[in-house]
């Protein structure tokens, strides 16, 4: 199936073309790895939808949204919370 990531940015005002957000998963002996690269809207908005294909059996996922710092927005890098979701695949 397909989830919506979603979020925003906490920091005011967003910049006017947006800022690329990194959705990143948790992969053990890796770390964190981005799959998905979305960008803000004006209002500092962001989803992506996601299919988890390659899913086999029940799988745990700890997920985060992670900006980098910027030259065109004065804040430090930054990650969400981390929030963990159950898959099943097939």
């Amino acid at each position: 199936d397909t989830v919506v990531f979603s979020g925003r940015l906490v920091g005011r005002p967003a910049p006017k073309l947006g800022r690329t957000i990194d959705v990143q998963a948790w992969i053990p002996g890796f770390g964190w790895r981005t799959f998905a690269t979305p960008r803000t809207n004006r209002r500092g908005r962001f989803a992506v939808p996601y299919t988890f294909r390659f899913t086999r059996g029940v799988q745990r996922y700890r997920l985060r949204a992670l900006l980098e710092r910027s030259g065109d927005y004065p804040y430090e890098r930054a990650a969400s919370r981390t929030v963990r979701v159950t898959v099943r695949g097939p």
